[in-house]
């Protein structure tokens, strides 16, 4: 408790203490330095007084207004609150003055008073960058590749219900058909199964906005540099901005079983031109030169979601799959009459499994997008 006014020496300490407490009151520091300033302006007190009265008068003063005022009377107000009162009557008893604050002690309270302040702002700016460039990723696309000549158009379903949706990167060329912003979106940033796109809800719908697209580099490109162009025609005719968000979320690990692959790898001199290729089957797929990398890819689907490649297998394998599906999609449970096992048995067959993991995916939550681009 303070009944006086603290001296001049402490008014620094306490004019900085009281700027780092409101900028950093969750910081432990601040609060080890409101308590011994606390004491320190109480000891203060207890000297000016004890100048000119009698220590027993002062004290039985004290605990005086310490006994009416301990709990306050309104729930809404606050009690009598201040250092250890036991030790400060008995420092008044025996009439020791406070403790004197000389030029080294001055020094070192308003030091820890700076630090307190500075270190977090510190770390702050030598993080900054770096998050920084994490979020300027996707919200600034990568590079200043530009398509030569492009056209965009807003379309509309042809009236008899005959069109082709899908887009290929040819070499030096896009072409989208038919498809949705979000279609374009999930093209231009080549988004996993399992990353989700945020944004106005005309964006997924065919019935409110589709588009055709046809753009020309200015010479041979290959498909990374078309959806670096891409993304730059995504923003600058449609105003695109973006940024990305990483969400926790359940995912499958494609792993090895117990007993090893059970696949021959493959040579893969780069003459062939079907190499990667995945042909997609009524009851399975087939895979060529395919990398585990590639497969866990070609894995993530509706159903099981996101699959990553957990096997650290670097080998290239031609290998035919056969499982159960609907509408091209593994079935998790195929009923016994279909004749074909689960996505989970036929990778046993060939030494492969899912593990269920914690893992995340990618959330693109867009800023802004114009429905109508800008002219060609």
């Amino acid at each position: 408790m303070s009944v006086c006014h603290v001296r001049r020496r402490d008014n620094l300490a306490t004019a900085i203490h009281m700027a780092v407490e409101a900028a950093f009151w969750f910081h432990p520091l601040v609060w080890w330095l409101g308590a011994r300033l606390m004491e320190e302006r109480e000891r203060a007190c207890d000297e000016e007084v004890l100048l000119g009265s009698e220590p027993q008068v002062y004290a039985e003063g004290i605990l005086k207004i310490c006994e009416l005022y301990l709990e306050s009377p309104l729930p809404c107000v606050a009690g009598v609150t201040g250092a250890n009162l036991k030790k400060r009557i008995e420092a008044i008893m025996s009439n020791r003055v406070a403790l004197r604050l000389n030029f080294v002690k001055k020094v070192a309270l308003v030091a820890s008073g700076l630090t307190a302040l500075a270190a977090p702002v510190i770390v702050g700016i030598m993080h900054a960058p770096a998050i920084k460039a994490q979020s300027a990723q996707v919200a600034q696309p990568a590079g200043a590749l530009e398509f030569e000549a492009a056209s965009v158009k807003l379309v509309k379903v042809p009236s008899d219900g005959r069109f082709r949706i899908g887009a290929r990167f040819d070499p030096g060329q896009f072409v989208g058909e038919y498809m949705t912003m979000q279609e374009y979106i999930q093209t231009a940033y080549a988004l996993q199964q399992g990353d989700k796109i945020v944004g106005p809800d005309w964006m997924s719908s065919r019935e409110s906005a589709i588009y055709n697209i046809t753009a020309k580099a200015a010479g041979p490109a290959k498909a990374k540099d078309l959806r670096v162009m891409l993304q730059n025609l995504l923003a600058s005719r449609f105003q695109l901005r973006l940024h990305t968000e990483e969400r926790p979320a359940p995912v499958y690990a494609l792993v090895a079983g117990g007993k090893g692959i059970k696949l021959t790898p493959v040579k893969f001199d780069g003459s062939d031109p079907n190499a990667g290729a995945i042909h997609y089957m009524q009851s399975g797929a087939e895979f060529q030169h395919t990398s585990m990398a590639l497969f866990a890819h070609a894995l993530s689907s509706n159903t099981l979601g996101r699959v990553i490649d957990a096997t650290g297998i670097q080998d290239l394998f031609d290998f035919k799959l056969t499982y159960a599906t609907q509408g091209w999609e593994p079935l998790l449970d195929p009923p016994i009459e279909s004749g074909q096992p689960s996505i989970f048995t036929a990778l046993q067959g060939i030494g492969l499994k899912l593990e269920r993991r914690q893992g995340s995916v990618t959330v693109f939550m867009v800023d802004h997008v114009d429905r109508v681009p800008s002219e060609n």
